[in-house]
């Protein structure tokens, strides 16, 4: 079933997930094929990655931004936080990764007598109202960069999913409101600013795996 360029490639996400598409980028040890997230499986990230670029821009689009955020915390994140994120691929969840600010404000870590909690909004972000796991940056006190993963429904805080970029409005690129969202225990990855931590970001393009 073909669908026009406004719509969210529903479908073929579905049917990358079917073919286990989703879970291949989990470490080995933890049952996937580390591809994007091992050495050895950095030639299968591009082959598989290659094909589904070229079929359909906005799905590789969305699936580099699922590839991108298990690599981060396959990188950065504590056993137990690897381990939920693997779960949660197995199960179906589509992450995603949300580090532009939406102005005037970046999205901060606010203390509260409730806990912490996030303040703030992001643009540009690809599958917005679709992903339900997004891996974030937020600014702490000392003003450095967090990375954190959170948790959402689908639909839920996508203030707006008008498309943000030309020719790509599949994608479902918008903006995510987080004020008030508190922050679960075991979600931080990392430490402060590992999200500019080269080799891993390199100016934002895609390096070879460690």
């Amino acid at each position: 079933m073909l669908y026009t360029k406004a719509e969210f490639p529903r479908i073929e996400l579905e049917d990358l997930l079917a073919a286990g598409a989703f879970s291949a980028v989990v470490p080995q040890q933890l049952g996937g094929l580390g591809l994007g997230t091992e050495p050895s499986g950095a030639l299968g990230a591009f082959e598989l990655l290659r094909p589904v670029g070229r079929g359909n821009l906005a799905v590789g689009r969305i699936f580099e931004g699922h590839v991108n955020a298990l690599r981060l915390i396959s990188f950065y994140g504590h056993e137990e936080l690897l381990r939920r994120a693997a779960d949660d691929t197995r199960a179906g969840h589509l992450f995603s990764i949300w580090n532009t600010e939406h102005p005037p404000e970046a999205v901060c870590i606010v203390e509260t007598p409730a806990g912490l909690v996030l303040h703030g909004s992001k643009f540009f972000c690809s599958g917005a109202g679709y992903a339900t796991r997004g891996l974030i940056t937020a600014a702490t006190e000392a003003d450095a960069r967090q990375m954190l993963v959170i948790a959402l429904e689908p639909g839920e805080r996508a203030a707006s999913i008008e498309s943000m970029t030309q020719g790509m409005r599949a994608t479902a690129t918008g903006r995510i409101n987080f004020d008030g969202l508190l922050i679960e225990s075991g979600v931080f990855i990392g430490a402060a600013d590992d999200y500019l931590r080269e080799p891993a970001f390199s100016g934002g393009a895609w390096p070879p795996a460690r």
